[in-house]
């Protein structure tokens, strides 16, 4: 698992239009929901959550810490891929690359 700097992020990330799209891999049914780090061979983010992968709670419980992280209101934040499986892409509008970069950052770094 790598580190969270911003090198590592910005792979994770890809711009579209007047949004950003980034790729996530969820581990639900966690201790706590956390970014864990960054995945560089999948190129993605990993999350965990708390929230089992029933019903779509794990996404639930997803967009909502992602849109506290971020600031952001849920609405911001979609996913466009991967709504049943563990790897998730998500479009998150309202921040540029470099501001998401810094959230996450200053997210992880609360803990």
């Amino acid at each position: 698992m790598g580190k969270l700097n911003p090198e590592g992020l910005l792979k994770c990330m890809r711009k579209e239009s007047n949004a950003v799209v980034i790729e996530f891999e969820v581990k639900p049914g966690a201790k706590n929901t956390i970014i864990e780090g960054i995945d560089d061979w999948r190129g993605c983010i990993v999350v965990r959550v708390r929230a089992p992968a029933k019903k779509g709670k794990a996404n639930k419980e997803l967009i909502k810490f992602l849109s506290s992280a971020l600031s952001l209101p849920s609405s911001n934040l979609t996913i466009i891929k991967g709504e049943w499986g563990r790897r998730k892409t998500i479009k998150i509008s309202g921040l540029s690359p470099t501001e998401l970069v810094q959230k996450i950052k200053s997210k992880t770094q609360e803990r």
